[in-house]
């Protein structure tokens, strides 16, 4: 139903999603009285949405839509009647793109950001976007409310591949992509607050022109001199922005394998290059300073990678769920790339192949909550928490033992009233060294009893939280976490514990400052 009126919502889509197998999962339609039902459900642990044109989606359990939502757990022979999903209006942003002349500017991307600091560091992503018509104007709609911040990006004729411009009418000035209110720093972007049912008029742009310069380079393939089409090459931004990087692309458009980047404003990037053949991928990298002239002779040399060779042991023997087992390396630099994940052979043999150089995390992915990663030596040295440096010219294995006792903690979370608090985090967060390893994390929502369940726990010591929300809170941030640090519950897990655990939810200071 409406959360406004209490009208209900025809058409409404509700969708039971299976945690374990979505085979099991299902959607229905409600109908003319906002009603919904589903029949012969297998027992499990569930989630459940409800959506609908117009209206902020929403997961059982949410209090409001920031909320993290409760886990549904399904009994056999279980019925659960009269939930009720009351839906908030969606809200929308229009405004226009002007040029410094006052002139309507088409086709330019405009986006709405959310802050978020989940991964570590402060990061705007992308929650919402679109284009201006003939008229530079714009609307962006379905927005949830909360704070966004908007940003238009110009491309002009950066979209026009492969051609090179004259030389002698070249532009040396374009658009910067510009927050609002008019600044080129995310940091000093103006908030703006979105309400449920809001049309908020007037988030106008005046986009001002800016130096630009010229980056020209090489690509150099060592592994094949065939020009095949398969080389592209991609300039990023360095900066705050998420999961919406400013980026270029350019063609490597002739035999030599030159590129260039037109317009391109001062600042901090990194320049990669990809190519691919019979299925294999190959890159390289560099980072570039941009300052007020063109930047010439940027050369990228794409050359094979350092093979890494190793050897999968079990402590004991797998579970008969584990079919296969795969092992990939993660970088420890953000702007590095991953490995692949490559199969070990029935005997424990495998080849982590051409690697970047560079400093790694081993992963290993099994298909079973119930085996980990107890071990990694690589060259001598102890690399289970990283550090594995990869180089050229080393002989060095990677030595890898697993085991599938994995510990779990199940248990209740508890209001300040001895209530069963349903959807709030339970978090398993490692005692130091381990904090920097999000792998050993453990997190999972409760249910619809305040009931939860922490699976493939590794071994060691932890702090067991439960927060009333995890909004503005990045539990791997210790400054975020510090306020807190006293009221985690101190638990000591062995291999192949199974723990029960009463916990008492942590509120927030939001929460606390509601209350007041």
């Amino acid at each position: 139903m409406r959360l406004d009126t209490g009208e209900p919502l025809k058409k409404a889509t509700v969708i039971l999603r299976n945690h374990d197998n979505v085979e099991q999962s299902a959607f229905a339609i409600t109908d003319a009285q906002g009603r919904f039902q589903f029949d012969k459900v297998e027992f499990g642990t569930y989630s459940l949405d409800a959506s609908h044109n117009g209206f902020v989606k929403l997961r059982y359990g949410q209090k409001k839509h920031t909320d993290p939502g409760a886990n549904l757990s399904l009994a056999a022979g279980q019925k659960i009647t009269d939930l009720v999903f009351k839906l908030p209006r969606t809200a929308s942003i229009t405004g226009r793109v002007m040029d410094e002349d006052g002139q309507p500017l088409p086709n330019v991307d405009v986006k709405v950001y959310q802050a978020s600091s989940r991964s570590g560091k402060s990061q705007l992503g992308a929650v919402g976007g679109a284009s201006t018509n003939d008229l530079g104007e714009y609307r962006i709609f379905d927005l949830a409310p909360g704070r966004y911040y908007a940003r238009a990006n110009y491309k002009g004729w950066k979209d026009v591949m492969g051609i090179k411009p004259s030389s002698s009418k070249s532009s040396k000035e374009s658009y910067p992509p510009t927050f609002y209110l008019n600044t080129a720093d995310p940091l000093k972007a103006a908030a703006i607050i979105v309400n449920p049912g809001d049309e908020i008029p007037s988030v106008d742009f005046l986009l001002k022109p800016t130096h630009v310069v010229t980056v020209r380079g090489k690509v150099l393939n060592t592994i094949s001199s065939r020009a095949d089409g398969n080389v592209s090459v991609t300039l990023m931004s360095r900066g705050m922005v998420g999961n919406d990087l400013p980026s270029e692309n350019a063609e490597v458009w002739n035999k030599e394998g030159r590129f260039e980047f037109r317009d391109v404003f001062p600042g901090s990037y990194i320049i990669g290059a990809w190519w691919s053949v019979n299925q294999e991928h190959y890159a390289a990298r560099r980072e570039v300073e941009v300052g007020d002239a063109d930047v010439e002779g940027v050369n990228l040399t794409i050359a094979r990678g350092v093979d890494v060779p190793g050897h999968v042991a079990w402590e004991e023997k797998p579970l008969s769920e584990v079919q296969s087992v795969h092992v990939a390396l993660r970088a420890s630099d953000p702007y590095s790339w991953n490995s692949g994940a490559f199969e070990a052979k029935p005997d424990g043999a495998f080849v982590i192949k051409n690697v970047e150089e560079g400093i790694y995390k081993p992963h290993v992915f099994t298909g079973s909550w119930e085996c980990f990663l107890k071990s990694a030596v690589y060259g001598g040295a102890d690399v289970t928490d990283g550090g594995l440096a990869v180089h050229a010219g080393t002989d060095a294995a990677l030595e890898l033992k697993l085991s599938c006792r994995a510990a779990r903690i199940e248990g209740v979370v508890l209001t300040r009233d001895s209530v069963p608090s349903s959807g709030v985090y339970v978090v398993a967060i490692p005692d130091a060294p381990h904090r920097d390893n999000e792998w050993r994390y453990r997190a999972e929502l409760t249910d619809q009893n305040g009931r939860f369940l922490l699976r493939g726990m590794v071994p060691g010591e932890y702090r067991i939280f439960s927060w009333d929300s995890d909004v503005d809170l990045n539990w791997y941030d210790a400054g975020q976490l510090k306020p807190y640090e006293s009221k985690g519950v101190p638990l000591s897990v062995a291999a192949g514990d199974r723990k029960t655990l009463q916990l008492n939810v942590i509120e927030t200071e939001n929460t606390s400052q509601a209350r007041q």
